[in-house]
């Protein structure tokens, strides 16, 4: 029930978390496998974590590096991240 909210809410990063969630959900990346591996990663030393879910990101997404430029902007107010995501269409 906590991790719902937290996925739900954010806890304090909400707008990255929607968009990353808006993110997997364009790329076709099913979250709950991509959850369970991020797990791994953030339970590891945070040095160099971004790049971690990068590959982490490219893997899942069959190599592409679409999925890289879009979440090096995850960190923007969702309403511009859609124009973002347009690179999926």
């Amino acid at each position: 029930m906590h991790e719902e909210w937290i996925l739900r809410n954010g806890h304090a990063y909400n707008d990255s978390v929607s968009n990353l969630r808006a993110l997997l959900k364009k790329a076709g990346i099913n979250e709950k496998e991509f959850v369970k591996r991020a797990e791994i990663i953030l339970m590891q030393d945070y040095t160099g974590i971004d790049k971690e879910i990068e590959n982490l990101l490219t893997k899942m997404y069959r190599g592409k590096s679409d999925i890289v430029y879009a979440f090096r902007f995850i960190e923007i107010e969702p309403k511009y991240y859609e124009s973002v995501l347009k690179i999926f269409d």
